[in-house]
């Protein structure tokens, strides 16, 4: 498995659906401003909603079962919607693949069952 697919893997389990869809978002709409991609370390500049802001972010793979997330947006939760964003454009330049097709299968079939079941509604996930 290479390292994009763990890196993706790792974020599709630590983090919360609704997060999930805001980062996907963001990475949709292009609000990656700065990409750079070490051995161990990923960083980049994401701007915020507001577009005012832009925010330093980092995933730090640590070994093949830990991932460090890193931003200094306010949000309390890890990974953010900026940390998504990154991973997903890294798994995105690492796998070729284009904004359409970067998701898993087991993503957009989590997705599914939430919008069938109406949980959406209840967590606010409607993009």
């Amino acid at each position: 498995m290479n390292r994009s697919t763990i890196i993706l893997n790792r974020m599709m389990n630590d983090v919360h659906p609704r997060v999930l869809l805001s980062g996907w978002r963001y990475f949709l709409l292009m609000r990656i401003r700065s990409f750079d991609e070490q051995p161990q370390e990923i960083s980049g500049r994401i701007q915020g909603k507001r577009n005012k802001y832009i925010y330093n972010t980092n995933i730090v793979q640590i070994d093949d079962e830990k991932i460090s997330y890193e931003c200094d947006c306010p949000s309390m939760v890890a990974p953010c919607k900026h940390a998504v964003a990154l991973g997903l454009k890294y798994y995105a330049k690492q796998n070729r693949r284009g904004v359409w097709r970067v998701l898993p299968i087991s993503f957009l079939l989590k997705m599914w069952f939430m919008v069938h079941k109406g949980i959406h509604k209840q967590q606010g996930l409607i993009v």
